[in-house]
């Protein structure tokens, strides 16, 4: 065998060329092949440019039908709150009707392609949420998902848009009360804002006059003759007393009067602010409560269920093989058996193979609402069966071991003694599974639409009960159960799991619900609206609430001690009263009416310095202003914020323009694909005679030469009317169209060597890993989301690096994955180049007569 001649595979290629463009026909033929793929490229990247920036044409029918509700005397319309919400929102084509049959015929003709029903009493039950029986409401949703798979979808979102919408619509009808009669206080407080501080500017003044006041009265009674004083209206100490006077009573009249009506208004405020604060925290407590509950309903999703089945059958595989090695080991030991023994063993197998095939049938008609209940009906006396015929076991082996037991001390018996200890308690777990299977079994088929709760609680009851004999039987028996000890606990676990899976799987089969198809969005914004719940409940107990309820105590009690105070004054005033009306009237005034307003001068001064000392108190612990601003400036903000007090702020790592740019690399490296398939379709992978001789290993090389050098061709189109065509935003265009010319050379080597080892049945294997790859690679859909065969195959594939180096080219580079998808690529290529090298010459000669089969047919060529 001749070695392969560099100069002899450049001639097969240099042949090639000239036959291509030396043939007019032929060149336009290999042109046409060169850009089919750049079509098939752009053009399904231009159709999902942006599909998401026009949902507005997908319609969605709503009908309103709410009547309204009232809490706490707050008076609501969420679906009219609704409607005129959707009104403004242009991400869906909202189309309101009158009636629900309208809606519904609409959605079953395809002129839209969902409709959701706000019924009649929705705002109602919305209104029991504080009562000791809340009742939630219901949406109904209709969707045709026969019209379109991908806009059932979209109308999924149009549907937890709504359930957003409701939740904000309830907080802001409810938190507009609370603040409205915040309002209120707020204003009125800031309206006599500015007379609170004339009041307190004048009892500083006064409190510093009254020793003055003294000295005064001191004078005027140095001034008297005869039992009077002459009031000289020019004298200094005649007006000062007038004056001081005058403020005085000004200050008790006005201020007694404000104090009263400001006590009495927030006595009547302070009550209804608090019970308002108190509903708006109740409803978020209320809010919270649900969104828990609904979290945990969540979680109910169907493939769990079937795995729980699975453990179940894996289960049974277990107990029925213990008991075939019991039987086998009392045979090796010697042991003679009861004929009936054996019996009832084998009997206790075919039942317990029975059992799991019911089990395996009910998981293949979980959507079979039918089938499947007449699957658990069948469960009920095959659990009969095994619970009797295990009591008959039992009883049968505590028989057989009671004469041998001295026997099983032995050494040479430990094994035998541990498996039969095994099917000891291994019975009685599974007298307590069945018995439990058929109690549960039995309360679900007549209770349904019961309460759950009670069914798993007396499950979970049981389970306790068996683990603990389990637990207690493990702690005396010998090393060997230490091992079933553990067995028992993870039966239990399994089983109290299995039959809380079930009931739920039940609960769905009966009312064949889907809602697995929600469960994404609703997570996603139940967990937003936990989190916004939580964030409201602390700053509403750290600020709003303590801060308001503070200045309603705080300015009560303060009210109070400036009442008592006053009124403590009353008959110090009287007497200030008179001794002005003496004055007022001029001439002279009596000696003993001076002497006995001066009397009371000292108690009145400690009461002006008593009452000072309040306003001081209320100036270092309320804060007026700050107060008013609280009360009477928040409404709108608050109840805004407090319906959607969360946003957020979205920062892409790897910016990306549109949604067709992100399908870029998928579709591209896609098309590099066909267009190998289409070359290898259209091209021959053999060498036509010339003027030269050649081998199969020269041939191999200088053909692929030729459909590499095709294949490039076709990537650089692609790659050059992506960026320049299509202007998709590229972050590194030099590495996109590198990383493109390199997938051509791999994608033409591996599909090449197929072609040119198994000739039409290469072409075959070629469709079959374009089709695997489609859905195994990850280009549209997650991995994680498609069934385990493709998640197994996906790390095999080479679309799976060709695409993620791509999309580094694409976004933006991360050079540890881009360098392991290049070198992954690369293995492929050197992988496929040795295969066909080394087998290149054996399987021509081999297949060559099932190529002239083909070929005398007439139907199939080349």
């Amino acid at each position: 065998m001749r070695k392969v001649s560099l100069r002899t595979v450049l001639r097969i290629y240099t042949h090639d060329i000239r036959r291509i463009v030396t043939n007019w026909v032929t060149l336009t033929v290999v042109c046409g092949l060169i850009m089919l793929p750049s079509l098939y490229a752009w053009i399904n990247i231009y159709a999902s440019w942006d599909p998401y920036a026009n949902t507005k044409g997908i319609k969605v029918g709503v009908v309103n039908n709410d009547t309204g509700g009232t809490l706490k005397g707050i008076t609501f319309n969420i679906g009219d709150e609704i409607v005129h919400s959707l009104k403004q929102n242009e991400k869906l084509g909202w189309t309101f009707y009158n009636t629900k049959d309208e809606g519904i015929a609409k959605a079953e003709n395809g002129e839209v392609y969902a409709t959701i029903v706000i019924p009649d009493d929705f705002s109602l039950k919305m209104s029991t949420m504080l009562s000791d029986q809340p009742v939630k409401p219901d949406l109904e949703y209709y969707v045709n998902e026969k019209e379109n798979a991908i806009a059932s979808k979209m109308t999924d979102a149009g549907a937890s848009t709504i359930q957003r919408e409701i939740s904000t619509t309830f907080i802001k009808t409810v938190t507009e009360k609370v603040f409205e009669t915040l309002n209120q206080a707020g204003a009125e407080l800031d309206q006599r804002y500015p007379q609170i501080e004339k009041y307190k500017n004048l009892l500083y003044v006064l409190n510093e006059n009254m020793p003055k006041l003294n000295q005064n009265l001191d004078e005027m009674l140095n001034r008297a003759e005869n039992g009077f004083t002459q009031l000289n209206k020019t004298a200094d100490h005649v007006p000062a007393v007038q004056d001081t006077l005058g403020k005085l009573i000004e200050l008790n009249d006005g201020l007694s009067k404000d104090m009263y009506t400001a006590s009495g208004n927030i006595k009547e405020i302070a009550p209804d602010v608090k019970e308002n604060l108190y509903l708006l925290q109740t409803i978020f407590n209320k809010l919270a409560e649900t969104t828990e509950d609904l979290n945990e309903q969540l979680t109910l999703y169907k493939p769990e269920v079937l795995t729980q089945l699975d453990n179940a059958v894996t289960d049974l595989d277990q107990l029925q093989q213990r008991v075939k090695d019991s039987s086998e080991q009392l045979e090796k030991a010697g042991v003679t058996v009861p004929n009936e023994t054996l019996e009832l063993a084998s009997d206790i197998a075919m039942e317990l193979n029975l059992f799991r095939g019911l089990l395996t049938d009910l998981k293949a008609n979980i959507k079979d609402v039918g089938a499947a209940e007449k699957i658990l009906n069948k469960l009920q006396p095959v659990n009969d069966r095994i619970l009797d015929k295990i009591t008959k076991f039992q009883t049968a082996v505590n028989e057989l071991l009671a004469p041998i037991d001295e026997a099983l001390n032995i050494r040479t018996f430990a094994r035998l003694r541990d498996n039969l200890e095994n099917i000891r308690q291994l019975s009685s777990g599974i007298s307590s599974f069945t018995r439990n299977l058929s109690t549960t079994l039995a309360y679900k088929k007549a209770n349904v639409d019961g309460k759950l709760s009670k069914s798993i609680d007396s499950i979970s009851n049981m389970i306790n009960r068996l683990l603990k004999n389990a637990n207690s039987l493990a702690q005396s028996s010998a090393k060997g159960s230490f091992q079933l000890s553990k067995d028992l606990k993870s039966l239990a676990q399994r089983l109290e799991e299995w039959k809380g899976k079930t009931a739920d799987l039940r609960k769905n089969i009966a009312q064949n619900q889907n809602l697995e198809k929600l469960l994404p969005d609703l997570a996603r914004m139940n967990f937003a609206i936990a989190g916004s719940i939580g964030k409201l409940s602390l700053e509403l107990d750290q600020t709003l609430f303590p801060k308001t309820e503070s200045y309603l105590q705080k300015g009560s009690n303060l009210l109070a001690d400036v009442n008592v105070i006053l009124g403590n004054t009353q008959e110090d005033l009287a007497a200030a009263k008179d001794l002005m009306a003496g004055m007022a009237s001029g001439g002279k005034i009596a000696v003993d009416d001076i002497r006995n307003f001066k009397e009371r001068v000292p108690d009145l001064q400690q009461r002006l310095s008593d009452l000072t000392a309040v306003f001081q108190k209320i100036d270092s612990t309320v804060d007026v202003k700050d107060m008013i601003q609280l009360l009477k400036n928040r409404g709108i903000a608050d109840n805004n914020f407090l319906a959607l007090p969360v946003t957020m702020s979205t920062h892409p790592l790897f910016p990306i323009s549109n949604y067709g740019a992100g399908m870029t690399p998928f579709y591209t490296t896609l098309s590099l694909w066909v267009g190998c398939l289409l070359l290898t379709s259209l091209l021959t992978a053999k060498f036509q005679p010339a003027d030269f001789s050649f081998t199969s290993h020269e041939e191999y090389l200088g053909k692929y030469l030729l459909f590499a050098t095709l294949s490039v061709l076709q990537g650089l189109i692609v790659a050059l009317g992506d960026i320049f065509l299509l202007k998709i935003g590229i972050q590194e265009a030099g590495l996109f169209i590198g990383l493109t010319v390199l997938y051509c050379v791999v994608f033409s080597m591996i599909i090449y060597t197929l072609v040119t080892l198994f000739n039409n049945i290469g072409k075959s294997i070629g469709v079959v890993l374009l089709v695997l790859q489609l859905a195994g690679s990850g280009g549209t859909f997650p991995i994680q989301v498609t069934p385990a065969f493709f998640q197994t195959i996906h790390s095999m594939l080479p679309f799976t690096y060709a695409i993620s180096g791509l999309r580094e080219a694409l976004a933006g580079v991360s050079y540890p994955t881009l360098m392991r998808d290049v070198w992954t690529l690369v293995g492929f290529f050197v992988s496929f180049l040795v295969i066909g090298y080394m087998f290149k010459p054996a399987l021509t000669s081999f297949l060559s007569k099932y190529s002239k089969q083909l070929h005398h047919s007439g139907v199939i060529g080349h």
